[in-house]
């Protein structure tokens, strides 16, 4: 007799949580904000570094290559920095938010928000 192979899927219990949800979707706003951060911030830093450095370098003799090459790293790694510190700053009071509610309910356990 031939045996049925187990499911190897997961059961995913679907939480109905209305904290749990906004949670979530806080999570997500937040990381869509910090994609979007990171995505203005970059070519910004990339173009104001290489436009300092190669205004430093041009009163010199010396070849622009590596300099504006080391100031376009210099520049991604400022707009990954700053890109994601704007998507905290833009969300961040959210989950003050959900900290608060969450706060509320341990208090009141009685009372669901």
């Amino acid at each position: 007799m031939a045996e049925e192979p187990q499911s190897t899927t997961l059961a995913h219990a679907e939480s109905t949580d209305p904290l749990v949800e906004e949670t979530r979707r806080a999570e997500h706003d937040l990381v869509r904000w910090i994609v979007i951060g990171i995505a203005v911030a970059v070519p910004v830093c990339v173009v104001l570094f290489m436009a300092s450095v190669g205004f430093d370098v041009s009163y010199e003799s010396a070849p622009l290559g590596g300099p504006l090459a080391m100031a376009a790293a210099v520049g991604v790694l400022a707009g990954l920095f700053f890109g994601a510190w704007v998507g905290f700053v833009f969300k961040g009071h959210t989950f003050d938010e959900l900290d608060r509610k969450a706060s509320r309910r341990e208090d009141h356990p009685s009372r669901q928000a």
